[in-house]
């Protein structure tokens, strides 16, 4: 090979592998550019609360991103913080109670006490109440339940403010039962008397009524009692269970 020859191989040699290197640098320019725009767009999308991400968006495909109520439970029974805000103050709630006794259902007050209503929703949908019972009962007062513990003292794991007391304590009416001001949790009462017109304080939120079944909670209102920890006479001598709450929304 002449010269001449070799020095034109040469050059064809060294123009491919410039092309080359520059194809190689502006691959690495691409990865680079998007690295840092998927990174800007998954900061963006955690930066405004997004917590479910179809990652067919960053292929280029039809994207699904779903808003959902984040997880706050730390063990049975237990939470780290009051429930997101997820109902719709627009919709009704029933809750529906099953018991070994019958059934009976709650009209839940979402617009009255909107707190209180979504706080209850929340745990009766991951289905806090399930199998708890209603571990105090003042005949012709009131049967309460919600405590996980059944020691009466017990709750989620959080406390969260008093709403405005809407209406009166008559009978058939669903209450937060509390230990002062501001510290609801998971425990309520339904009330089997009738203490409106100040006869009980309206110290404890109401957040719904007994619309069917109110036979079934007088039942519940009529099982036999024993002196309790403080000498209240309200322990049942057997466990009144709650099988199950549902929530049906409208």
């Amino acid at each position: 090979m002449g010269k001449n020859q070799k020095l034109k191989e040469q050059r064809k040699i060294e123009g491919v592998q410039k092309v080359l290197k520059k194809e190689a640098r502006w691959r690495m320019a691409r990865l680079i550019i998007g690295g840092i725009a998927a990174g800007t767009i998954l900061g963006s999308l955690t930066f405004w609360g997004i917590k479910t991400i179809d990652w067919n968006f960053l292929s280029g495909k039809k994207a699904t991103v779903t808003n959902q109520t984040k997880s706050y439970k730390t063990g049975d029974h237990k939470y780290s913080q009051v429930p997101d805000m997820q109902i719709d103050t627009e919709k009704s709630y029933i809750a529906k109670f099953e018991t070994a006794q019958g059934n009976f259902e709650v009209a839940l007050a979402a617009k009255d006490a909107p707190k209180t209503a979504n706080n209850f929703i929340t745990l009766a949908r991951d289905k806090y109440y399930d199998g708890l019972t209603f571990h105090r009962i003042v005949k012709d007062f009131m049967i309460q339940g919600g405590d996980p513990d059944g020691s009466g003292s017990g709750g989620p794991g959080y406390k969260f403010d008093d709403e405005t007391v809407v209406g009166d304590y008559t009978q058939g009416t669903i209450a937060m039962a509390n230990s002062g001001k501001n510290t609801n949790g998971s425990q309520f009462f339904i009330m089997t008397g009738d203490y409106s017109g100040g006869k009980l304080p309206k110290d404890y939120v109401i957040f719904g009524k007994v619309t069917s079944g109110m036979d079934v909670v007088m039942k519940l209102n009529g099982t036999k009692t024993e002196s309790g920890g403080s000498g209240e006479n309200s322990k049942p001598s057997e466990k009144v269970v709650i099988n199950k709450v549902t929530i049906e929304e409208k």
